[in-house]
């Protein structure tokens, strides 16, 4: 994490596909430090989707 966030530190990382009890864990571990969510577990796909075309315009500086 600290290496992706060291070379985009504007991005939004997104665990996919991980078992809830290893989900958990790993979002309490870095939800304080790094943005990141478990869309599996927090969010439903059509509102990642969603969230993540904001993010893009939001912190790409309405680039896209």
């Amino acid at each position: 994490m600290a290496a992706v966030f060291g070379r985009w530190p504007r991005i939004v990382v997104q665990f996919e596909d991980f078992a809830t009890p290893k989900a958990f864990p790993l979002l309490a571990k870095y939800r304080s430090k790094y943005r990141c969510f478990n869309d599996d577990i927090q969010v439903g796909s059509q509102d990642c989707r969603i969230m993540l075309s904001v993010f893009s315009l939001f912190f790409g500086g309405g680039r896209g």
